[in-house]
């Protein structure tokens, strides 16, 4: 049975803007902020978060996940039917926060974003292909210095080296072929023995 922390109506809700899509979340490594990843109008958003109540504050920071002018129809507004987004994963260093983005017809995106220790702001840093179409998910490796990346569509799971001082990937050029792959999770030598 789960149970709230706090038993006053949705102590710790925070409203998105609509059609916005909430679709994952990520906690700084911090524990003080929270990042919200809306799947359908391709933002992430910076909340205020305090660990220990499980406070939900409001959207400090709106950015888009996409590179500047992507996706951007003549209305100026951001068309869903181009691009969604996937996954939102910490770098295990806590400093840089990625974010897969599913481009329709093509080679999806992965986004690095720099966050500030002290405010949680997000700066965009370097936008990658994530090699494949629909990257569904990713994970890196332990230490941080690799990651893979999951391409749905294109049933693929392409390998890229992460540069810890700046965020950006490289592809290592190894590629696995697998049918669909949708979901990354490491486990220990330890706990598979």
């Amino acid at each position: 049975k789960l149970s709230p922390l706090n038993p006053t109506p949705y102590p710790s809700a925070a409203k998105q803007r609509e059609g916005a899509g909430p679709r994952h979340m990520a906690i700084h490594p911090n524990g003080r902020f929270l990042y919200v990843l809306n799947e359908l109008d391709s933002t992430l958003c910076l909340h205020t978060f305090c660990k220990d109540s499980g406070r939900l504050g409001t959207v400090v920071q709106r950015v888009n996940t996409a590179p500047e002018g992507f996706g951007k129809g003549y209305t100026g507004k951001f068309d869903d039917s181009i691009s969604t987004t996937a996954a939102i994963k910490f770098h295990p260093q806590g400093r840089f926060v990625y974010v897969s983005n599913r481009v329709v017809g093509g080679e999806g995106i992965l986004s690095c974003f720099d966050t500030d220790e002290k405010s949680g702001r997000l700066q965009a840093r370097s936008y990658h292909g994530s090699g494949g179409v629909t990257p569904r998910d990713f994970m890196f490796l332990p230490g941080g210095e690799m990651m893979l990346c999951l391409n749905q569509d294109s049933d693929n799971v392409v390998s890229f080296r992460v540069n810890a001082s700046d965020g950006s990937l490289t592809p290592t050029g190894h590629v696995a072929h697998c049918p669909s792959p949708v979901c990354a999770v490491g486990i220990s030598v330890a706990e598979a023995s």
